[in-house]
């Protein structure tokens, strides 16, 4: 007998990307989304932000051209400029990264009163 030894293909393993961390709390997170402007570029959505943390004594730090995060007390925010998929628009998105969803809510509307998107 004559054995037909072929040789096989290794499995392809997974990149060693970092594994997310964290599970989201139950229900859905509070995300708040504000249109910006027609007129507005995000560059300019995303200094209104900042001068809007700045002026409510929000500490921040921008991770990327169009997201900070940024935290008040006990509360730790996300905000990021995102394209919208319709009418091509902008749009800001908050959401809680960490704190109590009550003081998180109004810090939410306290800076969404004051910016000028």
């Amino acid at each position: 007998g004559s054995s037909g030894g072929g040789a096989q293909q290794p499995g392809v393993s997974p990149r060693g990307g970092s594994p997310q961390r964290g599970t989201a709390p139950e229900g859905s997170p509070c995300i708040f989304q504000v249109p910006c402007s027609s007129g507005k570029h995000p560059t300019q959505a995303m200094q209104e932000v900042m001068r809007v943390f700045m002026a409510s004594d929000v500490t921040f730090k921008q991770t990327s051209s169009f997201a900070i995060h940024g935290q008040a007390r006990d509360v730790r925010l996300h905000a990021e400029v995102v394209q919208l998929d319709r009418g091509g628009g902008f749009a800001l998105r908050m959401s809680k990264a960490a704190g109590d969803e009550k003081q998180y809510r109004e810090l939410c509307t306290r800076l969404l009163a004051d910016l000028k998107l």
